[in-house]
């Protein structure tokens, strides 16, 4: 994949608060926000504005947790990273990578229109949707525990065990974002509290080895 823009991280001075802006890019692209994120409440993950205009997701971060969020008009795309003003510089830069390939901004849209216009049918398909991008999951850990939960039981059973689940072991980051746990968290959250979270032992199995994994490649 290739970057569609040069992401800068933004030094501020601001107070040690966890609202302090930390990076900040404009890029020319814009994008359809509402097509390639999910504001899903239920999962605690992201959050869109009442006006529909900014799209936030919670992480983990070295000094304290961290906001993305991104905002797109005819004119561009917006992203934004807020968090303790303690963060690291390198940190920063990674999450200003991580929250514009979570809008979809690193996505190769030439490559992916070859394949998506591979037959006829597709080409017409893709004429009238547009543009196609993919979110991307900034941590191993959560994209593995999702697919796990999500491939074994059925959509809503799943959406309501992953709330209880990051409710349960993952962090509370304002009234509306949680993040999901760090995989050490997560690898200590006992069996019998998955259990309460509707999640089988199959399941339960799977993320604590998932996150054994996911920490060391992390």
């Amino acid at each position: 994949m290739r970057s569609c823009g040069t992401l800068r991280p933004v030094t501020t001075t601001t107070a040690q608060t966890s609202d302090v802006l930390l990076a900040r890019d404009r890029v020319t692209a814009a994008v359809r926000l509402d097509r390639v994120l999910r504001a899903d409440h239920a999962r605690r993950g992201a959050t869109v504005t009442t006006d529909g205009s900014w799209f936030r997701r919670a992480e983990p971060g070295p000094a304290g947790p961290l906001v993305f969020a991104v905002a797109s008009d005819a004119g561009g795309t917006t992203v934004e990273v807020r968090g303790p003003a303690a963060t690291p510089p390198a940190a920063r830069q990674w999450a200003l990578y991580a929250a514009a390939a979570w809008a979809g901004l690193h996505d190769d849209l030439q490559t992916a229109r070859d394949v998506l216009t591979s037959t006829e049918q597709m080409a017409t398909l893709l004429d009238l949707v547009g543009e196609v991008r993919l979110s991307v999951t900034p941590r191993v850990c959560e994209a593995l525990g999702r697919s796990v939960l999500e491939q074994l039981v059925q959509g809503k059973e799943a959406r309501r065990s992953i709330a209880q689940l990051v409710a349960c072991a993952g962090t509370r980051v304002t009234t509306q974002l949680w993040h999901w746990p760090v995989p050490r968290d997560l690898g200590a959250t006992p069996v019998w509290t998955l259990h309460r979270c509707g999640l089988s032992g199959r399941m339960a199995t799977a993320l604590h080895a998932g996150a054994v994994e996911a920490e060391r490649l992390e």
